[in-house]
């Protein structure tokens, strides 16, 4: 039985296929941290924040959706 290589991909190159599916996906994602921060958010979650997923990211989800 032949060995399935082990393909190891750097964090770099991981964050940014993470990216690309998130913007892909077709729907709203807002991910967040431990406290409630936005950590992560496509541009579709951006007629759910009602501002754009790069000035979201570090706020308050509840403080964002009010």
């Amino acid at each position: 039985m032949a060995k399935r290589k082990l393909n190891l991909r750097s964090p770099e190159s991981l964050v940014v296929e993470y990216e690309a599916l998130l913007d892909r996906c077709g729907e709203s994602v807002i991910v967040l941290d431990e406290n409630g921060l936005i950590d992560r958010a496509n541009q579709f979650s951006a007629t759910v924040l009602k501002v754009s997923p790069s000035a979201a990211i570090g706020a308050n989800y509840v403080d964002v959706i009010r």
